[in-house]
């Protein structure tokens, strides 16, 4: 299960002279060939066939390709609801960033800081020598 990665084929094997023509071109006609194909319609001049291509992997490359199964499964989910939100999440950033402070306020919050320290230092210390 783990070894071998399993690809779904549609051979498409067309008459070589009605390959193109002037106005369609082959992708064209080949799309055309298998639209029929899947309706059933044998009055086509092409002959398609599935196929199913095995390939040996390591495990390695296994594990990589859920990886990127599962990232791109994820993504699929969680992409609409951040592209949504993105906008929003930006200017309430932009309403609530922090403010610059001039030196006075500075010093005075330093201050307050410091007797805040100060004062858990002091029951910190009373507690231990207990």
């Amino acid at each position: 299960f783990f070894d071998t990665a399993e690809i779904p084929l549609t051979l498409v094997d067309r008459d070589s002279k009605l390959l193109t023509t002037k106005f369609q071109p082959l992708a064209f006609n080949t799309l055309k060939c298998i639209a029929k194909s899947k309706l059933n319609d044998k009055s086509t001049d092409c002959n398609v066939t599935k196929v199913q291509w095995s390939v040996q992997v390591s495990f390695l490359v296994f594990c990589a390709a859920m990886l990127a199964f599962l990232g791109w499964f994820f993504f699929t989910i969680f992409c609409g609801i951040g592209f949504v939100s993105l906008p929003f999440d930006m200017i309430n950033e932009f309403r609530t960033r922090p403010i610059p402070m001039s030196a006075i306020e500075y010093a005075k919050q330093k201050n307050r800081n410091w007797k805040a320290r100060q004062w858990a230092t002091s029951v910190g210390d009373r507690a231990s020598k207990r």
